[in-house]
């Protein structure tokens, strides 16, 4: 639950960052305690269904706003809080692969759960 509750911020996260780092001349990308997001955001309330179609809907509109970026797009660069220097280009290969990461975990979960559920 928690896993998906991350996805949906991190996609809406996600999603402004491409935008300031494309639109706006060298724009400061904030960083967040995802830890502290879970609790203080208690993600353990949130509807899970309302969360997977968050990471649906946002992942659905950035996709429209990726593919239309012209080549010169991809090398704007911000500055990142916690990572430094960042190009639009870097966004891409982290945000490509964060919901497969997290899928994989979900089901390393899933297959731990049933593990001791046999016990």
């Amino acid at each position: 639950h928690e896993v998906i509750c991350h996805c949906a911020d991190s996609e809406t996260t996600a999603a402004a960052r491409i935008r300031f780092l494309v639109a706006e001349k060298d724009p400061l990308i904030a960083g967040y305690d995802q830890e502290a997001w879970a609790v203080r955001l208690d993600y353990h309330r949130h509807p899970l269904e309302l969360a997977l179609t968050t990471v649906e809907a946002v992942r659905a509109n950035t996709a429209v706003v990726i593919r239309s970026l012209p080549e010169d797009a991809w090398r704007s660069e911000g500055l990142h809080t916690e990572s430094g220097r960042y190009t639009a280009e870097d966004w891409l290969r982290i945000y490509a692969e964060h919901l497969d990461i997290h899928a994989r975990q979900i089901e390393n979960n899933v297959v731990a759960w049933h593990a001791h559920a046999r016990r």
